[in-house]
C-alpha cells in the first residue's frame, strides 16, 4: 500500500550543523496491522512518520501510496487516506470535542450535518467518549484527550493511521486503553506507530522497523503480539470485597468493603411520585454515568486468563468518505465568526491594545494625509488652474488664414477665436470685493476672494442654463461660469456670500476698457472656468493690448459702413486723406471721413471752411455802412470803432458758426471740459480764452434780451458762481473718457474681425505690443491666437499639423497640458517633498502595523500548526486569515478612519480657512481608505504567508520550541 524508495531528508542542508535525518530509506508497508517504527530518540522516527503522513517534505526519493506519489495532491491524500494521532493530542482547545472530531469530516468535503452527527457520535462511542462531546479538550484528562484524538483519526475511516508516541504522555492504564483501541483499529487499516517503548512493540505490534541514525537497521515480524492487561486504578472490582446486604419491602441496599467506624446514615424518601436520597455521613462520593470511577461486579483478571472477546469497534459503521473537495474547513461565515472571536473575545487586554493601536494608526494616517494632501491639492489646482478647452498659438499667414475661415473652425472644433498677447500664463485671475454687506467701486474693502477663468464671448452661453441673474451684458459687466463661481464660494469666508445669488453685483479688482470694474450680473451652468463678456466688449478688452487706436463705431455713437473707416488725429502730418486707403492688420479700409483736434482754425482749414478774419470783416462792414469812407480821413478811426462795437458780436457768430460741430466731434476723442460745457450745457467756461469768453457773454446777452449786444453791452451778464462751476466739474468727471492721439473708427463687425486678424498694420496701429521678438523667425506674428475648442483633441491635432515653420511646438503652441507641465516644473520640489514625507510616514506606520499584527499571529502558531496537521489546506487557511484581517480592519482601522475623516470633514465645512491646513476631498478619502485596507491586509497576510511556507511539522515544532 505504501512504498518508500531511496528516501533522503536533511536538516540544515549545506550548513555546519547539517543532519542527514533520513538516509536512503526504502520500505514497503502492508495494508493492515500495527507496524512499529522503533529506535532511540533522535534516530528519525517522527520525521519519517511526518514524511509518510505529508506533514513534512523530503529532499529526494519517493513516497507512493496506492500507486500515486503523495506530493501530487498532498491535501487530498492527507484528508482522505491519513488519520494522525499526535503525542500532544493537538486538539483545538477553543472547540468542543465534537467539533474537533467533526473537522476531520468537514475537511473531506462532507457537509451533511445529520451524517456528520451520526459518524462523530459513533467514533466517540468507539473510544468510550460519547458523553464528552460537548466539552472542550482542556476539561479532560490526558487519556481522554488522546481517545478524542483517536476518534478524530478514525471518524473518516482512513486507510492509514499514523500514531506518533500516542502514549508518551499517558499513565499505564490509559496507555493500555489507547493501545487496545489501536490494536482493534489495525484489523481494518494500517497503523504506523512511532515509539521507543520496547514493551509496547512486543505486546502490540505485528511488524517492527528499527531505525538508527536515519537508516533502517532491521525489519522483523512479531507473531506473539497479544496485547497487555493492567489493573485500572479507577475501577473497583466488587467481587474482591466483602458484601453485606440489607433488604426490606421498600428498599434493598448492598454494602461492600470493611465496616466503617460509624454507621453510614442514609435517608431514602419517596414523596409525590419522586424518590429523594439524602446522605448525612461525611466523605461520601456519589457515582453516576459521567464519573471516572467505575464499579465492576467481578474480579480483575490477567489477559492470559481472559478469553478473546469480539471487537468493540465495528468500522463498517464508518464507511469511507468519498468527498469531492479536500482541505477546506472555513467558509465565509465561519471565517468571519472566527475572526471576530480571535480578535475580540480572546486575550481581551492584549487585543484591546492592538485594536486601539490600529485605530490610532488609521487616524494618524488620515490626519497626515490631509495635511500633506495640500501638496496634492496644489497639484490638482495646477491641473485645473487653466481651462482645458483653450489653446494659445503663434501663427503665420497660412495658419491665420485657416483659423479665420468659418468652415475650418467648424471642422476642427473651434467655436471662439481672438488674438491675444505673446506672453501667456493661462487663465486670468480676478478678485472680487466686498465692503461689509454692500459693494462699492471705491473705499475700504473688508475682504476679497479670487477665481480664475478665460475671457470668452457670451455667444458661447446662448444655450447654457442660466442659474441666476441675466444673460444681457453691458461693456463693464460679466457673467461667470458655475465653475468659476464655485471657486469664489469655496474661497468665501463670509456667511453672507454662500450662494450663487450672493455673488451678483460683486465688483472685480480688474477694470474694463471703460475704466470701470467688472460687475457680476449672471451665472450660467458650465464646468469650464470662464468670464463671459459681450463679444464687442471682449474684442475691445483683447484689442487694447495690441492697439489703442482702433475704435468700434458704436463706441463713439457714429455709423461706419463695413470696409470703411473714420480717421481722427491731433497731428497735421498724417498721410491719410478722405477717399484714401488705410491698412489695418493686413486689411484695407477706405477713409470716408477725417477728424482733427489741431484747433478750430486748423479744423476749418482741414474741412475746407473759410473763416473770416476780424479785420477783413470790419473793413467790409465799413464799406457797407460808409461807402465813401477813406482810411485817410480824420474821422476814419471813429467810424472803425463804431463799426467794431456794433458788429463785433456778429463777427463772433459768423466766425464761430462751425465751433459746435468741431467741439462735438473732437470731444469724442479728446474729452475737454470747456467743449463739454458748450455742447452739453450751452455755455462757455470762464477764463478759457478771451475769444471764448466774449462768445459766452454774447450768448448770455442774446438769451436775455433777444438781440446781439454791442461791445459795451457784452459785460452785462454775470458768469456762473463757483458752486455752479464745481457742480459742472463733478458731472463732467463722472463721464466716461478715453483720450486718443489718433483713432481708426471702423464698424462693429469689422472690429470683431480685426480682433482675430494679423498682418501688416497701418502706421499708427501697433501690431506688436512688446516690440520685435528676436526669437521669432520672419513671417511669424508675435501675438498669440486664443482658441476655444469644444473638441480639444481634434483642435490640438489640427494646430500641431499647421504649426508655423521655424518654430518648435513648445514655443508655438501653449496647451493646457504644457501649462500644467510648466507649473509642475516650478512646484516640483514642493510636491516631491510632500509626497516623500507622506511615503516615509506611511512606510514607518506600515512597519509598525506589520510587527503588531505579526506579534498577534505568534500567539496562534499552535492553532495554525494543528489546522495544518489535521489537513487544512494552505489556501483555506489563507482565506480564513484574509477574512479575519478584513474583520479586524472593519472594527479597528475603519473606525479610526471614519472618526478622523468625519472630524476633518466637519472642520472643512465649518470654515474655509481650514482648507489651508487640510486638503481632503472625497476621492482622496476613498484612496486613503483603500490604502489602509491594503496595508492592513498585507500586514495581516504577510506573516501567515511566511509561516505557511513551512511544513505542518515545522510549524508545530516552532510552537514547541
Amino acid at each position: 500500500m505504501i512504498k518508500i524508495r531511496n528516501l533522503h531528508k536533511y536538516f540544515n542542508k549545506g550548513r555546519e550543523n547539517e543532519i542527514h535525518v533520513i538516509n536512503d530509506v526504502t520500505l514497503s508497508l502492508p495494508e493492515r496491522g500495527i507496524v512499529a517504527i522503533f529506535g532511540r530518540s533522535g534516530c528519525g522516527k517522527t520525521t519519517l512518520l511526518n514524511v509518510i503522513g505529508g506533514l513534512d517534505t523530503y529532499r529526494s526519493g519517493s513516497v507512493e501510496a496506492f500507486g500515486r506519489e503523495i506530493s501530487s495532491d498532498i491535501d487530498t491524500y492527507r484528508n482522505r487516506d491519513i488519520g494522525y494521532i499526535f503525542q500532544n493530542y493537538n486538539l483545538l482547545k477553543d472547540e468542543s470535542c465534537y467539533d474537533n472530531v467533526a473537522n476531520a469530516l468537514r475537511l473531506c468535503g462532507m457537509d451533511d450535518k445529520k451524517e456528520i452527527r451520526r459518524r462523530v457520535d459513533t467514533a466517540l462511542s468507539f473510544v468510550d467518549m460519547a458523553q464528552y462531546g460537548a466539552r472542550t479538550p482542556d476539561t479532560l484528562s490526558g487519556g481522554q484527550q488522546q481517545r478524542v484524538a483517536i476518534a478524530r483519526a478514525i471518524v473518516k475511516n482512513p486507510c492509514i493511521i499514523l500514531a506518533d508516541e500516542p502514549t508518551g504522555n499517558l499513565d499505564e492504564v490509559n496507555t493500555v486503553m489507547v493501545m487496545d483501541l489501536l490494536r482493534e483499529i489495525s484489523k481494518d487499516c494500517l497503523v504506523l506507530l512511532v515509539t521507543h517503548e520496547a514493551e509496547l512493540v512486543d505486546y502490540y505490534c505485528d511488524a517492527v522497523i528499527e531505525l538508527s541514525d536515519g537508516r533502517v537497521a532491521s525489519q522483523r515480524e512479531n507473531h506473539i503480539a497479544d496485547g497487555y492487561a493492567v489493573r485500572d486504578k479507577n475501577t473497583i472490582y466488587l467481587g474482591e470485597l466483602e458484601k453485606e446486604a440489607l433488604a426490606s419491602e421498600a428498599v434493598s441496599i448492598a454494602y461492600y468493603g470493611q465496616k466503617p467506624d460509624q454507621p453510614i446514615e442514609i435517608k431514602v424518601v419517596n414523596y409525590g411520585g419522586k424518590t429523594y436520597l439524602s446522605v448525612l455521613s461525611p466523605n461520601v462520593q456519589l457515582l453516576d454515568a459521567d464519573s471516572e470511577t467505575k464499579l465492576s461486579d467481578g474480579v480483575f483478571e490477567r489477559r492470559e486468563e481472559v478469553k478473546k472477546k469480539e471487537s468493540s469497534i465495528d468500522m463498517t459503521r464508518l464507511p469511507r468518505v468519498q468527498g469531492k473537495r479536500f482541505g477546506s474547513l472555513f467558509s465565509l461565515k465561519s471565517a468571519v465568526v472566527s475572526g471576530y472571536r480571535a480578535n475580540f473575545t480572546k486575550n481581551k487586554k492584549r487585543k484591546n491594545m492592538l485594536r486601539a493601536s490600529l485605530a490610532l494608526f488609521a487616524a494618524v494616517i488620515v490626519f497626515m494625509t490631509a495635511i500633506f494632501g495640500t501638496a496634492i491639492g496644489q497639484l490638482e489646482s495646477m491641473r485645473n488652474a487653466n481651462s482645458q478647452n483653450v489653446f494659445y498659438a503663434l501663427s503665420d499667414d497660412a495658419l491665420a488664414s485657416l483659423l479665420q475661415d468659418p468652415d475650418t473652425q467648424k471642422e476642427n472644433g473651434i467655436d471662439a477665436l481672438y488674438l491675444g498677447e505673446y506672453y501667456v500664463g493661462g487663465d486670468h485671475y480676478m478678485s472680487f470685493r466686498t465692503n461689509y454687506f454692500e459693494t462699492f467701486e471705491t473705499g475700504y474693502f473688508e475682504s476679497d476672494f479670487t477665481t480664475h477663468g478665460v475671457y470668452l464671448p457670451s455667444t458661447l452661453i446662448e444655450k447654457a442654463p442660466l442659474i441666476v441673474g441675466t444673460k444681457t451684458l453691458g461693456e463693464n459687466e460679466l457673467i461667470l461660469s458655475s465653475a468659476s463661481a464655485d471657486i469664489l464660494l469655496d474661497a468665501s469666508t463670509m456667511s453672507y456670500i454662500a450662494e450663487y445669488e450672493d455673488l451678483l453685483g460683486l465688483l472685480s479688482d480688474m477694470y474694463s476698457i471703460l475704466g470701470s470694474p467688472y460687475r457680476i450680473v449672471g451665472i450660467v451652468e458650465s464646468d469650464e472656468p470662464a468670464f463671459y463678456l459681450d463679444p464687442l466688449a471682449l474684442a475691445k478688452e483683447t484689442m487694447r493690448a495690441r492697439s489703442n487706436t482702433l475704435v468700434p463705431a458704436s463706441k463713439i455713437g457714429v455709423t461706419v459702413k463695413n470696409g470703411s473707416l473714420l480717421y481722427y488725429t491731433q497731428y497735421n502730418d498724417d498721410p491719410y486723406t478722405v477717399g484714401g486707403t488705410a491698412k489695418i492688420f493686413g486689411k484695407n479700409f477706405t477713409v470716408t471721413s477725417l477728424l482733427t483736434d489741431m484747433g478750430y482754425e486748423a479744423y476749418a482749414e482741414k474741412m475746407g471752411i473759410k473763416l473770416p478774419s476780424q479785420d477783413r470783416f470790419m473793413e467790409e462792414k465799413i464799406k457797407t455802412v460808409y461807402p465813401d469812407a477813406d482810411p485817410a480821413d480824420a474821422d476814419y478811426g471813429e467810424k472803425w470803432a463804431e463799426i467794431y462795437e456794433t458788429y463785433l458780436s456778429e463777427w463772433y457768430v459768423t466766425y464761430f458758426s462751425h465751433l459746435e460741430a468741431y467741439c462735438r466731434q473732437t470731444m469724442t476723442f479728446s474729452p475737454d471740459f470747456a467743449k463739454w460745457l458748450f455742447v452739453e450745457k450751452g455755455i462757455w467756461q470762464l477764463y478759457y480764452s478771451q475769444s471764448y469768453y466774449e462768445l459766452y457773454r454774447i450768448r448770455c446777452y442774446f438769451e436775455k434780451y433777444g438781440e446781439l449786444p454791442t461791445v459795451s453791452e457784452m459785460g452785462s451778464y454775470t458768469p456762473p458762481t463757483p458752486d455752479e462751476y464745481e457742480a459742472y466739474v463733478r458731472e463732467f468727471e463722472k463721464k466716461e473718457h478715453r483720450y486718443y492721439e489718433r483713432a481708426f473708427v471702423v464698424s462693429d463687425e469689422d472690429f470683431l474681425k480685426l480682433c482675430a486678424a494679423v498682418g501688416e498694420s497701418g502706421r499708427y496701429v501697433e501690431n506688436d505690443y512688446y516690440g520685435k521678438n528676436e526669437e521669432l523667425p520672419e513671417g511669424v506674428y508675435p501675438n498669440r491666437y486664443v482658441i476655444h475648442s469644444y473638441d480639444p483633441d481634434k483642435t490640438l491635432a489640427f494646430l500641431r499639423a499647421h504649426l508655423p515653420s521655424g518654430v518648435t511646438e513648445r514655443n508655438a503652441l501653449i496647451s493646457p497640458e504644457s501649462l500644467f507641465e510648466e507649473a509642475m516644473a516650478m512646484e516640483y520640489a514642493f510636491l516631491m517633498g510632500g509626497f516623500v514625507a507622506m511615503g516615509v510616514l506611511l512606510a514607518v506606520m506600515s512597519v509598525c502595523m506589520y510587527f503588531m499584527m505579526r506579534a498577534a499571529l505568534m500567539s496562534r502558531i499552535r492553532e495554525i500548526g494543528i489546522y495544518r496537521a489535521i489537513g487544512v489546506s494552505k489556501k483555506n487557511l489563507l482565506f480564513r486569515f484574509a477574512v479575519e484581517s478584513g474583520v479586524l480592519f472593519t472594527l479597528t482601522v475603519f473606525v479610526g478612519y471614519l472618526l478622523s475623516s468625519a472630524f476633518i470633514g466637519l472642520c472643512l465645512s465649518a470654515s474655509s480657512l481650514v482648507a489651508s491646513i487640510f486638503y481632503y476631498p472625497l476621492w482622496l478619502a476613498a484612496a486613503v481608505l483603500l490604502i489602509l485596507f491594503l496595508i492592513c491586509m498585507l500586514c495581516g497576510m504577510i506573516p501567515i504567508f511566511s509561516l505557511l511556507r513551512r511544513s505542518p511539522s515545522a510549524i508545530l515544532a516552532k510552537y514547541d520550541i
